[in-house]
């Protein structure tokens, strides 16, 4: 071991003892010398190399002083109806804190666009998923020497150039019920899992009776982003064909499964994706409720989680169909940013994605961990064994959004608002669809 290399791992055991705390004053050259038993100008050398390396910062005339005690402002940006801000500001303050990183965390509401264009040492970290796309310097977590060992915690997820981006959490989607409703139009024991659905018409004749909709589509007129038979389309195309690699494969919608998917939409109400009936009583049936639900659905939307039942979705080979939405972690820093301030968000990064913190995580947002040893009984709003639903199973088919591109799901949108709105005939609609699916 050289000489730096002795004194740098010295002052390492003193930072790991609590004796050395980032931005302390070291000590001088000539007690360095006297306890390693060195020339002052070894030891002036070792200093130099480690003020080099971003360890310590040599101030000359006042002293040297290990670096890490200077304030790094970091811009946190997240979507407030997944996290509430001010709890994790809470958690946030106490990583940096407890760990002595001397970082101010402003932990922001997401807007529509990110800044990402950092100045000065200021850093961005942004939540995002596999349709967002944000420019800007991204710090490469691969440069960090335990980047491989930390990723092997997480269960393998989707998206390019992962050496830019962490994962943060999943989001898990199954079926729902309103009991209430089932009850009052005499179909309380008929359904227990979401299939094939046999038992559609049966619910949607009993449902208008009493002045409800079997299920609804949420329609959203503003944003050609969202295709509303999306979740129903990847249900009867699995219990067909349960290959999830053949999905949106062409000829997709001319077809029995299209033209029934069709039907069952002509049977749905419509609702704007701000206003979700089913949560608000007044639809029977969800054919993608959130696993935020089990936490979320009092405090956003008022409903008693008692008058719902989660459902599980099934292929027709038996095997649980599971909806992922993953979310990852892209932090964006200045080229100017030193590597002890780099080491400092990187440390941030992997505490907030511990075990520990994982827990909290999902006790006040209902979402899903990445981390492998993260098990349904660490979940603190797995109360029910109807939640276990939302828990994939070993040979369950996964399959996110992003199987359908931003692109494709644009125009495939747009083809059935021609039907929905304007009532364009459905055999075309169903046709002119599949030809943008070979595309």
């Amino acid at each position: 071991m050289t000489i730096p290399e002795k004194i740098s791992a010295y002052f390492d055991r003193l930072v790991s003892e609590g004796r050395l705390r980032p931005g302390d004053r070291l000590p001088k050259y000539t007690d360095i010398g006297e306890q390693f038993k060195i020339p002052y100008a070894s030891v002036q050398r070792a200093f130099k190399a480690m003020e080099q390396s971003g360890k310590i910062k040599i101030v000359n005339g006042v002293g040297s002083f290990l670096n890490g005690g200077d304030t790094l402002d970091v811009d946190f940006y997240l979507t407030g109806t997944t996290f509430p801000i001010r709890e994790f500001q809470k958690i946030s303050d106490e990583i940096s804190e407890k760990n002595d990183l001397h970082l101010r965390i402003h932990v922001l509401n997401k807007p529509r666009e990110i800044r990402t264009n950092v100045s000065g040492h200021k850093v961005v970290i942004a939540e995002s998923d596999s349709w967002i796309k944000m420019d800007g310097c991204m710090m490469d977590y691969s440069a960090f020497p335990d980047f491989h060992d930390v990723m092997e915690q997480f269960t393998t997820f989707h998206g390019e150039n992962s050496n830019l981006q962490l994962p943060f959490f999943k989001f898990s989607y199954q079926a729902a019920v309103n009991l209430t409703i089932l009850r009052e139009i005499g179909m309380d024991r008929t359904i227990h899992e979401v299939s094939s659905m046999n038992w559609w018409k049966e619910l949607a004749v009993r449902c208008r009776s009493k002045g409800y909709s079997p299920a609804d589509l949420s329609i959203d007129h503003a944003s050609i982003w969202f295709f509303p038979i999306f979740q129903l389309s990847v249900i009867l195309a699995l219990y067909r064909n349960p290959d999830v690699s053949l999905l949106f494969k062409a000829p997709f919608y001319a077809t029995e499964t299209g033209r029934r998917i069709f039907e069952m939409s002509r049977d749905m109400g419509k609702c704007p994706l701000s206003e979700p009936a089913f949560l608000q009583g007044k639809t029977a049936l969800s054919l993608d409720t959130c696993s935020w639900f089990p936490v979320q659905c009092t405090s956003r939307f008022g409903a008693d989680p008692e008058e719902f039942r989660i459902l599980p979705v099934r292929a027709g080979d038996g095997r649980r169909i599971m909806h992922l939405s993953e979310a990852f972690l892209k932090t964006f820093a200045n080229p100017s940013i030193t590597q002890n301030e780099k080491e400092r968000v990187w440390k941030f990064l992997k505490i907030l994605l511990s075990k520990k913190y994982q827990k909290k995580l999902t006790a006040f947002s209902g979402i899903i961990s990445p981390r492998k040893d993260m098990r349904p009984a660490d979940y603190s709003w797995n109360t029910r064994e109807d939640f276990m639903n939302f828990f994939p199973e070993k040979d369950a088919l996964i399959y996110n959004s992003a199987i359908l591109t931003k692109e494709k799901t644009a125009v495939l949108a747009v083809l059935f608002e021609h039907y929905e709105r304007f009532g364009a005939d459905p055999d075309a609609v169903c046709r002119w669809m599949d030809e943008k699916l070979y595309v």
